[in-house]
């Protein structure tokens, strides 16, 4: 299996599976946009174990780590990040270490239009995720410039397609 995937391989896996998406970060910075539906895959978190004294040490129980993350026996994996693969790759590695089959965006969150890239909702899970509350959809859409609702762009819908499992605790 190729260890990249396209921007239209995944609109396609998207279309037939439910992918868990994943936005590779590392840094005091986490990025500010994403593929809606993906989940914050932190190196200096998660993804590391806390424990070592040595940075970015392979976490204990990676199986468990994929696991929390909505990753079971044959879920398909995509992992991206806004830094041009710089920490993408890293998360495909420990996908690997775990067993788990995953793919790297090839070219990472910049090969996708600004436009098909939502900025992550207030979630605790670090989700980026493109839903929109009822307030939100109401609030100011009678100013002039209001904001009715968020609609996914056609060309991409199905990266629009937000996960509605709480994946992690």
């Amino acid at each position: 299996m190729n260890p990249l995937i396209s921007v239209d391989e995944l609109v396609t896996l998207r279309e037939w599976s439910d992918p868990v998406v994943l936005c590779a970060s590392m840094g005091p910075t986490p990025p500010t946009h994403g593929i809606p539906g993906s989940h914050l895959a932190d190196l200096e978190g998660d993804f590391s174990d806390p424990t070592d004294p040595l940075p970015h040490t392979v976490p204990a129980d990676l199986t468990a780590l994929f696991a929390s993350y909505g990753v079971s026996d044959g879920t398909p994996v995509v992992v991206y990040d806004d830094q041009g693969g710089a920490t993408a790759p890293r998360v495909w590695w420990l996908a690997q270490v775990a067993g788990v089959r995953a793919r790297v965006l090839d070219g990472g969150l910049p090969v996708l239009p600004a436009e098909e890239v939502v900025e992550p909702a207030d979630d605790p899970h670090g989700r980026h995720d493109d839903r929109v509350s009822e307030d939100e959809q109401t609030e100011g859409a009678d100013a002039p410039g209001g904001v009715h609702d968020r609609l996914p762009i056609p060309r991409y819908g199905s990266l629009g397609c937000a996960s509605t499992r709480n994946v992690r605790a």
